[in-house]
């Protein structure tokens, strides 16, 4: 199937020679963007502290075209230095520059794979994340894997947010899976299902998604005391509560 879309494709440039300027461009681009490596690390165990987690393996949601998906968590540490999804592709992969097919034909191969870390899913649709990175489908693989990806950013202790997840393409029969697993089994958030075409989403509390959060402390977090103030018959009075 691959080779009669790539024959295709090389009639179409050699028929159309606006087709093959339009490709030229495209080549350009994409060796440009090579050249910009991102800071994904697969198969490879961190370092860094893990903060929140969610490893119960079920079942997987299939991302392409407009359908989207989120997960929730709140941070016990400020600092965030990056996350890990639990993710596998199914499809064709283009690498290099042959990745300017997957643009010309996009239904017949995966797109790229947008991570995104949101303060609101509003912010989804005005294209606002705190932080995000594009990941190429050659850099996933078709195994389920843990994908780390180097996401810096300081949250607000123990504020929700949302990782999202989305690709710019492919079909039902190119997509990515993102594992998850049921039974709520991540009590700080829930899984979302998102659709880019009405960007409407809907809460699946029953189930959570394969994701953890890597992070460092940055003083900003919450110390489990609250000092409070108050006057006693003119002398001041420090009154401490441990919570």
């Amino acid at each position: 199937m691959a080779k009669k879309l790539l024959s295709l494709a090389i009639i179409a440039i050699l028929l159309f020679p606006s087709i093959k300027g339009n490709i030229d461009d495209e080549i350009n681009h994409v060796a440009i963007k090579e050249k910009q490596k991102h800071e994904i690390i697969k198969n490879i165990s961190s370092t860094q502290e893990i903060d929140q987690r969610q490893e119960k393996q079920d079942g997987y949601v299939r991302i392409y075209q407009q359908y989207c998906y989120a997960q929730s968590f709140k941070p016990s540490m400020c600092g965030l230095d990056g996350i890990d999804l639990l993710i596998a592709r199914h499809g064709i992969a283009l690498n290099g520059i042959f990745r300017i097919f997957s643009k010309l034909f996009g239904s017949f191969f995966l797109g790229n794979l947008e991570v995104g870390i949101y303060k609101n899913l509003e912010d989804v649709k005005e294209g606002k994340p705190l932080c995000n990175k594009t990941i190429s489908a050659g850099e996933i693989s078709r195994s389920p894997t843990w994908i780390h990806i180097d996401l810096s950013k300081n949250l607000k202790w123990n504020r929700t947010y949302y990782i999202v997840v989305w690709q710019d393409g492919g079909s039902d029969r190119q997509y990515y899976k993102w594992y998850y697993g049921t039974g709520n089994p991540y009590d700080r958030g829930s899984s979302y299902d998102g659709n880019s075409l009405i960007w409407n989403w809907s809460e699946n509390a029953s189930r959570d998604f394969c994701f953890k959060t890597y992070a460092h402390k940055t003083g900003d977090e919450a110390d489990g005391i609250v000092e409070r103030w108050a006057v006693l018959i003119g002398e001041l009075v420090i009154i401490q509560t441990i919570l």
